[in-house]
């Protein structure tokens, strides 16, 4: 249905009115008069100039969230998997059974490597009974000997690969990836498990090689999580001696407080400082939000006018101001809810 021309003026200017009205100005200011001005009460409020700093723009590089300790659990020898005792995402405890290989082959091998040692021992202590009698040669009995020592080192390598049958978690962590299955052929270097520790976690990034150069062991450097829209402060613990030649960049690492909300394999953004660049600043007392926007006031001619801001970096005591307003501008601190536009006001000292 087509409004007629009268009508869609009005609902035009009912809108109109609607949005000053949501800016703080009276549905009366779209006609503004002398009248109305001379008769707004005056306010009293502290004020301050719009300031220029030098302001350190920092540089935003990706990083992940790592574990401090984790580990790729791989087989050692060939060997069917015989049985899993744990899961993905299962906690377990430094030398806990994670899995076991079949071990029918080696568990014969110690058994036939106990009985050969028991029988040289038998052999040498015979020979060695015999020697004091002068019934035997010192020949006999070191070559019994060597054969013992021969034997012992056979059970013992055969005690460790047996050993090998047994998968057992090398500290108190947790399983973030199961790579096997009961029945899985195993190889020597064959992946089984992926295991993350509970020592803490760290930051990793990659650091352009222009910027390595300003960075330190012991730096604290601010991380961003957009996820979940939170800051933590990494400290620097690691960087690398040497750049990769294809990116151009380091790896540095960075340990972060065991008090954090973040979860291994997270991504955040490391906050390298910059170069320095002028930036205008003023009070936080300043800044009131307004829906999804900021806004201030200043002052001009003695009345209070509305400018909605965008802010940046907290710094010196005060906010960046990134549009919206101009150096030696001054504004009005606090009070924001009790000021329209054009209110009169008086600077308290």
């Amino acid at each position: 249905m087509m409004l007629s021309l009268p009508t869609s003026l009005t609902l035009s200017r009912l809108f109109l009115v609607a949005l000053l009205a949501q800016a703080g100005l009276t549905p009366q200011l779209a006609h503004a008069t002398e009248k109305k001005q001379t008769t707004m009460a005056p306010v009293e409020m502290q004020a301050a100039p719009v300031r220029q700093v030098d302001l350190a723009i920092p540089i935003r590089v990706p990083g992940t969230v790592e574990s401090v300790e984790q580990s790729a659990l791989a087989a050692k020898i060939q060997a069917n998997v015989a049985e899993i005792k744990v899961k993905l995402g299962t906690k377990v405890q430094k030398g806990e059974l994670l899995a076991r290989l079949q071990a029918h082959e080696l568990e014969t091998r110690v058994v036939q490597a106990k009985a050969q040692l028991n029988q040289v021992q038998r052999s040498l202590a015979l020979q060695e009974r015999l020697l004091a009698q002068q019934a035997a040669t010192q020949e006999s009995v070191r070559s019994l000997r060597d054969s013992e020592r021969i034997a012992l080192a056979a059970l013992r390598e055969a005690e460790v690969m047996l050993s090998y049958t047994e998968i057992r978690a090398p500290y108190a962590g947790v399983i973030s990836q199961k790579m096997v299955d009961v029945g899985d052929l195993t190889t020597p270097g064959t992946p089984l498990f992926q295991m993350e520790g509970t020592a803490g976690l760290q930051v990793k990034a990659q650091v352009p090689g222009e910027i390595i150069e300003g960075l330190s062991l012991g730096q604290s450097l601010p991380i961003a999580v957009p996820s979940i829209q939170a800051s933590y402060v990494g400290k620097l613990v690691e960087i690398a001696p040497a750049s990769n030649p294809s990116s151009r960049t380091s790896t540095i690492v960075m340990a972060l407080n065991p008090d954090n909300n973040l979860r291994s394999g997270q991504y955040v953004l490391v906050l390298l400082p910059g170069k320095q660049a002028k930036a205008l600043v003023i009070p936080p007392a300043a800044v009131s939000h307004w829906g999804q926007m900021e806004r201030v006031f200043v002052l001009k001619d003695g009345r209070a006018q509305l400018r909605l801001v965008r802010t940046g970096a907290i710094v010196d005591g005060g906010i960046e101001i990134t549009t919206g307003l101009d150096m030696g501008e001054i504004v009005l601190l606090g009070g924001s809810a009790l000021l329209s536009q054009d209110q009169p006001v008086r600077v308290r000292p």
